[in-house]
């Protein structure tokens, strides 16, 4: 390859790596601070992108030069070049559906952002409302609690199904069948893969699951004095029974009421050998109007800024998700970059949730948090016991409910039906268990912000449960301390991107 076109490859790299870097600080700002000023600069990133990959004169001649001569170029360049091509094929568009796609995402967006319940006379998120109800003893509070967060749902049927419209739409525009058509050939995968995930995961948990349903139930209805011939779904408190009720095990809301538990994470971390300061201090920690109430990472320049977002809680879902959070970070900030920035890909996502699960888990059940958080150097025996049995009560139903989800996005994504209501409470039903008919709001699926800010990520969940499962299984009997354990993980997993065996 001649000089000329080998300075105009480095070029367009450099650009795209600038439009690639602003669009992830843009995205951050928005996410973290959803105004109207940030959402048009984080609009205006898409659209600088968009419109570089439709119309750069060197971009094309490159593509242009290395589909007539691809010898021209050396393997690492064909790589660069191959990838630059795919990003113009899915990306590369002006056209209205374009605009009208990104839009619609960004306001959907911004509505979960934004959105608030008034309660006890106050603001409050839906996700505020989502604790309460699963730490609440009432059964009148629950049912109250579930009422008022469902009560926007009607709010966002419209939006939210004109944006899943729109995302297939485009997708098509774009030359493939629709969004999960997409989803599988960047992936790597194909849906007949993705129905032989869920049916594995599905065989695995199923027996285990109905005992601990069938448990948990005998255990509210007597608890909750609830007389019904049916166990109503309102009944597990969370509005979509991703967890296993709190208020059930008095040890877990005994160690984290009125804790700091991004603290505890942070110790947690150390203890493993990995000092997370610097990611802290550019991270943003705790709630307030304007941000997104979901977890969040961004890697600003795919070399040392990782950096996370969440609503630090002083409960059992907010100490859980922060050490997958920040699992997930040390994960990214440990993963090969060496390779050029043209060459460099997020990490396999299923791994890395593996891996999230693997220590969030390890930190319960080696008694580290609860020694931590209760800010005390002798382990009490029994309450880490009592924390490990509502740890695997939990896993199951949390599965569970990623398996019905996964099942609804394959659905959602691939079909041009407007009315999908039916679809998600088939797959309650199916993989949850739950009396669809005794289900608070039949269109509450609309409130599932991952299903638009997040798609499939009900995928990596399921490969998650699998890997967390396969590195439990792995880590040798020599790595016997904290250090050995992040060590071995680090080396042998996340360096590697994949796992022994």
């Amino acid at each position: 390859m001649n000089s000329k076109v080998q300075e105009k490859l480095y070029s367009v790299g450099e650009y795209v790596r600038e439009l690639t870097n602003s669009y992830n600080k843009e995205r951050w700002n928005f996410f973290t601070n959803a105004t109207t000023e940030n959402r048009k600069r984080y609009v205006n990133s898409i659209n600088d992108f968009t419109g570089y990959l439709c119309s750069n004169s060197d971009l094309n001649m490159l593509l242009d030069e290395f589909k007539k001569t691809p010898s021209k170029f050396k393997a690492e360049e064909q790589k660069i070049l191959s990838r630059l091509k795919n990003l113009k094929t899915v990306y590369a568009s002006k056209s209205q559906l374009s605009a009208d796609f990104v839009n619609s995402q960004i306001n959907t967006e911004m509505m979960y952002i934004d959105d608030r319940v008034e309660y006890n006379n106050k603001d409050a998120t839906t996700s505020h409302l989502a604790d309460l109800a699963e730490h609440e003893t009432s059964l009148s509070e629950i049912i109250k609690l579930q009422k008022l967060f469902f009560s926007h749902s009607l709010k966002y049927t419209g939006p939210v199904t004109e944006t899943l419209k729109l995302r297939n739409a485009y997708f098509k525009e774009r030359g493939f069948e629709n969004y999960l058509d997409y989803f599988c050939k960047s992936s790597g995968t194909t849906e007949k893969k993705l129905r032989a995930l869920i049916e594995r995961v599905d065989k695995l948990t199923y027996d285990q699951y109905r005992k601990t349903k069938s448990k948990l139930e005998n255990t509210l209805e007597k608890k909750l004095k609830c007389h019904s011939q049916r166990t109503p779904a309102y009944i597990y408190g969370d509005p979509f029974f991703r967890f296993y009720p709190v208020h059930v095990d008095d040890a877990v809301n005994m160690i984290f009421k009125g804790k700091d538990v991004a603290y505890a994470s942070r110790k947690f971390f150390e203890h493993m050998g990995v000092s997370l300061d610097e990611v802290f201090e550019v991270s943003d920690l705790y709630i307030r109007p304007g941000k997104y109430q979901g977890n969040l990472i961004v890697d600003l320049d795919r070399e040392s800024d990782v950096r996370f977002s969440v609503n630090s809680k002083s409960n059992f879902r907010g100490m859980y998700h922060l050490l997958r959070t920040l699992s997930k970070v040390i994960f990214t900030l440990n993963y090969d970059k060496s390779l050029p920035f043209m060459l460099r890909t997020l990490p396999e996502r299923g791994i890395a949730e593996g891996f999230g699960m693997y220590l969030a888990d390890y930190a319960f059940r080696s008694g580290f948090i609860s020694k931590i958080i209760a800010q005390y150097e002798e382990e009490d025996e029994q309450t880490t016991v009592n924390v490990s049995d509502y740890i695997s009560d939990n896993r199951i139903v949390y599965i569970r409910f990623f398996l019905a989800l996964a099942e609804f996005e394959l659905h959602i994504n691939s079909s041009n039906e407007s009315d999908h209501s039916s679809a998600w409470l088939k797959a309650v039903k199916k993989y949850q268990l739950i009396d669809t008919e005794t289900v608070q709001d039949k269109s509450g699926w609309v409130m599932l912000d991952s299903i638009i800010i997040d798609p499939f990520s009900s995928i990596y969940e399921l490969e998650g449960f699998l890997n967390e499962e396969h590195i439990e299984k792995i880590i040798p009997d020599k790595a016997n301390t904290p250090r050995h354990i992040m060590s071995y993980l680090l080396n042998n997993v996340v360096a590697k991107c994949s796992i022994p065996g």
